[in-house]
């Protein structure tokens, strides 16, 4: 099934945006790569969908150019010079910049590449922990200002592991290892720090919460709470406050990313270009991050999203399809306008419509449904095809975890690809992960099976 709209309905737009009232961004004479000279319009303020094949020239259009020239235009001094670039081999104009404040490309790059990077550091929350840890009595008495509450400088962090929890140990012919420290046991701190508490809570059981723990325990403290509840609200609850940032996957840094910059005092509109968000979400949280985009344009800013899923494309104002197909048969602009209307008049470029009214998860689970009418879907139609194929009909894998999802069988149908789904800190990786038996791996490996996780 598909997703509901977040939304119930989208912003207007004008199907033509030249010469209308609504301010948009206009890149002209577009040739670079395999882009074929083309004129593209995003309307300001609003949500806008880049879709095409790989290598239809989405992330040039939008990254190489959209992006790079869109920040050499929002550094001139006098903004209200008509085009802030023109003139260029592979970009004739960029227009449209006026009183555009930043261009923030939010990718899935690394936070931080250290256990010393959390994202309780990233989303700055960290620094007002620690300041209400060093107003608190305890630690007046004892003399610790807030610089003691942090185990990036000397003072209250641990001397033997520096702060950082654990030790290195580095091996011939083994890979680099780390191992919790023997002085502070993986807390970061010593002891007289620890005896500090706030609510019943030293500053190492704070780092060890789960941003939907912190965001109750810090419900008093609007600068902390506000940001913890955009991360929850994001679907990033279960992140550790002091979560080494190099444990985390390019989405959820990404999603942090986009935390940060919603809890920022807005001053100017920004554009921001996010390229394929919902990478590795599970439906349930690509819903939450639709959520979350409009937030951030119903404030006044503008999203432009390169992206392939396609319930996140129905949420879109203003859609651009690029292809139709790839390299050297793309770089046309095959659609610009609403999604709407994309709906009522059809793509003439493509044999199958981009944006259907179903969504194209129910075509494909129809397709599916089709060539195996038997299939069940749901926990109760799984448990049940699984009762009556036996292991007369399909050999099933089954491999009871307690991690999770404690007392839940799972079964793979072995000569198979099997995908693994769920939101995001629901479990799905210890189906296939570090909790399931090396005779099971064998056993999957030689028998084809495929583990997919999702979310």
């Amino acid at each position: 099934p598909h997703l509901r709209r977040v939304r119930p309905q989208p912003r207007p737009v004008p199907d033509a945006l030249p010469g209308s009232d609504l301010p948009h961004l206009t890149l002209r004479g577009a040739r670079r790569n395999n882009l074929r000279d083309l004129t593209v319009h995003i309307p300001r303020g609003r949500l806008t969908a880049v879709t095409g094949v790989s290598g239809s020239g989405k992330s040039t259009l939008i990254r190489d150019l959209l992006v790079v020239y869109g920040n050499q235009g929002v550094s001139v001094t006098d903004r209200r010079l008509g085009p802030a670039f023109a003139g260029n081999d592979e970009l004739l104009a960029l227009e449209g910049l006026a009183d555009l404040g930043r261009v923030v490309e939010v990718d899935q790059s690394p936070i931080g590449r250290t256990p010393r990077s959390t994202p309780a550091t990233y989303m700055g929350i960290f620094d007002p922990i620690r300041q209400v840890f060093a107003g608190l009595p305890t630690a007046k008495v004892a003399g610790l200002g807030a610089s003691a509450f942090s185990f990036n400088a000397e003072g209250g962090r641990c001397p033997t592991c520096g702060g950082a929890g654990t030790i290195k140990v580095q091996m011939s012919f083994l890979p680099t290892t780390f191992v919790p420290c023997d002085s502070c046991g993986g807390t970061r701190y010593q002891a007289h720090v620890l005896q500090v508490k706030y609510k019943g809570a030293s500053i190492a059981d704070v780092l060890a919460m789960s941003m939907q723990e912190a965001e109750a325990h810090f419900a008093a403290i609007t600068s902390i709470h506000k940001v913890l509840a955009l991360a929850c609200k994001m679907g990033l609850g279960y992140l550790q406050l002091g979560q080494g940032s190099h444990t985390l996957s390019g989405g959820e840094a990404q999603r942090l990313k986009v935390v940060t910059e919603l809890a920022k005092t807005r001053r100017k509109e920004t554009l921001y270009v996010l390229d394929e968000p919902s990478t590795g979400l599970h439906l349930q949280d690509v819903a939450k991050l639709v959520a979350v985009l409009h937030e951030l344009v119903d404030r006044g800013d503008t999203v432009v999203v390169i992206e392939h899923q396609m319930d996140l494309v129905a949420e879109a104002d203003w859609l651009l399809d690029l292809g139709p197909g790839a390299g050297a048969d793309g770089g046309q602009l095959l659609w610009q306008g609403s999604v709407e209307g994309l709906r009522q008049h059809g793509n003439p470029h493509r044999q199958a419509p981009l944006v259907g009214g179903e969504g194209v998860a129910v075509q494909r689970a129809a397709a599916v449904g089709a060539r195996h009418p038997q299939a069940k879907h749901g926990a109760a139609g799984a448990a049940e095809q699984v009762g009556e194929e036996g292991q007369d009909d399909a050999p099933l894998l089954r491999q009871r975890q307690h991690l999770r999802q404690e007392g839940v069988d799972v079964g793979a149908v072995l000569a198979g690809q099997v995908g693994v789904v769920g939101p995001a800190g629901g479990g799905g990786d210890v189906v296939f992960g570090p909790g399931v038996s090396e005779e099971v791996r064998r056993a999957a490996a030689a028998a084809g099976v495929v583990g997919v996780v999702g979310g």
